[in-house]
């Protein structure tokens, strides 16, 4: 006979944070493999730029943390706080087909989910991707030769991302990263490094 706490780990895995955001009407502001980025859904944070980070790891089941408003867990909690709902009544709607106190319930999840470790997760993001645009900054300057114009021009992109993790907005962070590395619609899918260092005028871009 399964325990308790396996059947609510079944529950976690089979229910994702992300379909039930979208059946919300919650859209994403941005995805990738391992996360996705959204404004935050909770009523009481007015979040103006996305920064409700919802994010996979193998072997675990999707969890949540907002920069703006702090507030971190999983699909259990997010429901139990958005909806208003007991514990019970949460798990009994992702399909528990048993009965679970409170008391039983709200000690699985304090033992799932540490606050530390989902800031530390949030905060390996903005590293990943910080360190990232560095790295494609660096090769453009590289190709470049390192031409004056372009020091500039990075001393431009450089304050763009101060001012994006300043204003905790991963979501924006993220999209200059693919737009630095990809471009988008404007530059035909062309990185703006790219058409700089191979248009004549790339000083004027």
């Amino acid at each position: 006979m399964e325990s308790k706490d396996i059947k609510i780990e079944k529950i976690l895995s089979e229910n994702l944070i992300t379909d039930w955001l979208s059946a919300k009407g919650f859209t994403k502001s941005y995805s990738s493999k391992l996360y996705h980025v959204y404004k935050c859904p909770f009523p009481d944070h007015d979040d103006s730029t996305a920064s409700f980070i919802v994010y996979d790891r193998p072997g675990s089941c999707q969890n949540y943390y907002c920069w703006g408003c702090k507030k971190s867990g999983n699909l259990l909690s997010l429901i139990k706080s958005i909806d208003k709902k007991e514990w019970s009544e949460v798990v009994k709607d992702l399909g528990g087909d048993y009965e679970v106190s409170n008391h039983e319930t709200v000690n699985y999840i304090l033992g799932k989910i540490s606050k530390n470790n989902i800031e530390n997760e949030v905060r390996n993001i903005i590293g990943e991707l910080s360190v990232g645009i560095s790295d494609i900054c660096y090769l453009h300057l590289k190709n470049s030769q390192f031409n004056r114009n372009e020091y500039l021009f990075l001393e431009n992109i450089y304050s763009v991302v101060d001012d994006i993790i300043e204003r905790e907005d991963i979501g924006g962070l993220a999209k200059l990263y693919d737009f630095l590395q990809d471009g988008d619609e404007s530059t035909n899918g062309l990185s703006p490094f790219f058409l700089r260092y191979n248009n004549e005028n790339f000083n004027n871009l």
